[in-house]
């Protein structure tokens, strides 16, 4: 566990350091995108070298750096709606450094650490379907992705996302209180995240073929696998609980 966690954690980080970069190389917020690449810096080194950091300034460092990976744009524009969403919505992304960081230093059980990943996964999944409602924000990135996969059915498109709406949000709940078969639930969610993925791909893949745009494409989907392996790694071991 604490071998995949630090590996996703480690994974994560690399993506977000490389988009960040990226970001500063276009010139775009160069001055809070330095800031960002130092918090995710120190972030990673905490994460590698636990002990040398107290514990207080430590989940400190952590807390900062799972801030930085939040829309800089909205933060700039304290547009709260957006971050309460995507904060949701990242819930898994936030918690996993700090978990990888209490493990290694020894001050969490294993076993609550997986209750808690269960947890911050339904958590996720719950973002996921207030933001498919519309209800807070206008889901412009799903409404995108549908309209390119289906660009002649607006009226399919709003189903689909209903049922969106509606599937991640009983998925998350379940995943919460943990219902009797919330091994379903994970297989579930890791059809709907290997679909989402192949989604995103096809709709957000680079129209013109340079570096700086393949790097980005890929610095977006390389942490992906998360969502991928999370739920894998529940359902192997639900099955000897």
């Amino acid at each position: 566990m604490k071998l995949l966690f630090s590996f996703l954690t480690y994974l994560l980080l690399f993506c977000y350091l490389l988009g960040t970069g990226l970001e500063i190389a276009r010139g775009e917020y160069i001055l809070f995108n330095s800031f960002k690449l130092v918090l995710l810096l120190l972030t990673f080194l905490t994460l590698i070298f636990p002990l040398f950091f107290k514990r207080s300034v430590a989940i400190t460092i952590i807390a900062l750096g799972g801030l930085a990976t939040l829309p800089i744009s909205e933060m700039l524009n304290a547009n709260t709606g957006v971050l309460f969403v995507d904060s949701l919505e990242h819930a898994l992304l936030l918690t996993l450094p700090f978990i990888v960081y209490l493990l290694k230093s020894n001050n969490l059980n294993p076993s609550r650490g997986l209750s808690i990943v269960r947890i911050v996964f339904g958590i996720t999944f719950i973002g996921h379907a207030i933001y498919a409602s519309g209800l807070i924000v206008e889901p412009t990135q799903f409404i995108f992705i549908l309209s390119g996969l289906f660009p002649e059915s607006e009226t399919l498109n709003q189903t689909l996302l209903y049922l969106i709406f509606v599937s991640d949000l009983i998925v998350g709940i379940g995943l919460i209180v943990r219902f009797s078969e919330w091994n379903f639930l994970l297989h579930y969610t890791l059809v709907w995240v290997l679909i989402a993925t192949i989604a995103r791909a096809l709709v957000f893949f680079p129209q013109e073929i340079n570096p700086f745009e393949l790097l980005s494409f890929f610095s977006k989907m390389l942490w992906r696998i998360i969502y991928i392996l999370v739920p894998w790694f529940l359902i192997k071991k639900n099955r000897t609980m």
